[in-house]
């Protein structure tokens, strides 16, 4: 219990210390490099939770994401809204410092899911966003999904998502009688590819279950789907 309050009450000092402003990116701008990141996601997080004042929504613990140079950091928190049932939606702010000058953008970024990595390429003026997200589009059926997010910076700091990869299951996907059906989404750094793996299915009179499989390569300004097959499943009695 002592803990719990010592921790709350540093919790406290930072809230008087910090700028806070009714708009929680503009936490991240005023107090970004003057506190811990841990910091600011807890401010953030207490303005956002300002911002989301419905019994039906849940502001989950912020998150930081940097960069393999440490050239960007993406903050991000995760929003519950139930209703029927429950999906969550993400609110993610971009910082990236300037090599020359040293001055921070910042910005909104909207991004599909949860980020885990943020990886470097070859061309520099471009990164490849990974992560996951999940939902329930209908009542019968619920997804799982990896993407993976290439985003330009070429026409300045302000980051485009050019091209968004993904790899998911439904939970209708199980009805396929192969255990070995996986969902995969791997970056091969070596040669700038992304191998792919997923099960899926064709609503038609019968459901069609199908694993697919292949690989998308980068040429310098996109990813190109190289290779690529298709196998159908036999269906559980």
């Amino acid at each position: 219990m002592r803990f719990q309050v010592f921790g709350f009450f540093i919790f406290l000092m930072h809230l008087l210390n910090a700028q806070v402003d009714a708009n929680f990116s503009n936490v991240i701008r005023n107090n970004f490099g003057k506190i811990s990141n841990d910091s600011i996601c807890s401010l953030a997080k207490y303005v956002i939770e300002t911002e989301y004042q419905d019994e039906r929504t849940r502001v989950m613990d912020g998150t930081f994401t940097k960069s393999e140079d440490e050239a960007i950091v993406i903050f991000q928190f995760e929003i519950e809204s139930c209703g029927a049932y429950c999906n969550s939606f993400y609110e993610s702010v971009l910082v990236k410092q300037s090599p020359e000058t040293k001055n921070l953008n910042i910005h909104n970024l909207e991004l599909a899911g949860k980020l885990d990595s943020i990886l470097s390429l070859s061309n520099k003026n471009m990164y490849l966003f990974m992560g996951q997200y999940s939902g329930r589009p209908r009542g019968v059926e619920g997804i799982w999904c990896l993407f993976a997010s290439l985003i330009d910076f070429s026409s300045g700091f302000n980051a485009n998502v050019i091209q968004q990869i993904n790899s998911c299951q439904s939970n209708l996907s199980n009805l396929g009688d192969d255990d070995s059906t996986k969902t995969t989404l791997i970056y091969h750094p070596k040669n700038e590819s992304l191998e792919f793996e997923f099960t899926w299915y064709e609503e038609t009179d019968a459901i069609k279950i199908f694993t697919e499989k292949g690989k998308y390569t980068f040429n310098g300004s996109a990813f190109i789907e190289t290779e690529s097959q298709k196998k159908y499943l036999d269906i559980k009695n």
